[in-house]
């Protein structure tokens, strides 16, 4: 019988970052509350948030401006 392990459930803490994105200053979710709720959910599911990315002021709808998300995905691809 094989045990199914999730990921984060047990073992070292999954590496992870946060990117939080807001659009207008009348958004109902201001970047620092999202990344509370995704603080709250990485610390129940073993994961160790190592870096923050956040674009406030930006649309959703277009990668143009959108400096934090193009560093994001350059670190990941670099494996930073």
């Amino acid at each position: 019988m094989h045990e199914i392990i999730l990921s984060g459930e047990s073992g070292p803490p999954i590496r992870a970052a946060i990117y939080a994105r807001m659009s207008t200053e009348h958004q109902q979710y201001s970047t620092e509350n999202q990344s509370d709720v995704i603080r709250e959910y990485a610390a129940k599911h073993n994961m160790e948030i190592v870096r923050t990315y956040a674009d406030e002021g930006k649309s959703g709808l277009r990668l143009d401006g959108r400096d934090a998300l193009k560093r994001l995905i350059e670190d990941v691809q670099s494996g930073s």
